[in-house]
């Protein structure tokens, strides 16, 4: 018997939309958990970071936000292209 190719495409569709939505939960969660441990330590840790700095403040959104984006920026320069998308 020959299946119709939406009635053999509708299984993998939906295979695939439960292991995307798997992933994305799963990566949502450590992102949550990963930015919460952050904010929480760059409160705790800005009493020590006013020493450091001077003529702005310790807890400035647009400063933090510049170091943040500076971060990723050094993280993602760090990755071979072809390691990330697992590729040798």
């Amino acid at each position: 018997m020959k299946l119709s190719a939406a009635a053999r495409a509708a299984p993998c569709s939906v295979m695939t939309t439960g292991v995307l939505r798997m992933i994305l939960s799963q990566s949502g969660k450590l992102v949550l958990f990963g930015f919460i441990c952050g904010l929480a330590l760059t409160l705790v840790l800005g009493r020590l970071r006013r020493n450091l700095l001077f003529g702005v403040s310790a807890f400035n959104p647009v400063v933090l936000a510049l170091v943040c984006g500076l971060l990723l920026i050094v993280a993602a320069a760090r990755i071979a292209p072809l390691h990330a998308l697992g590729q040798d």
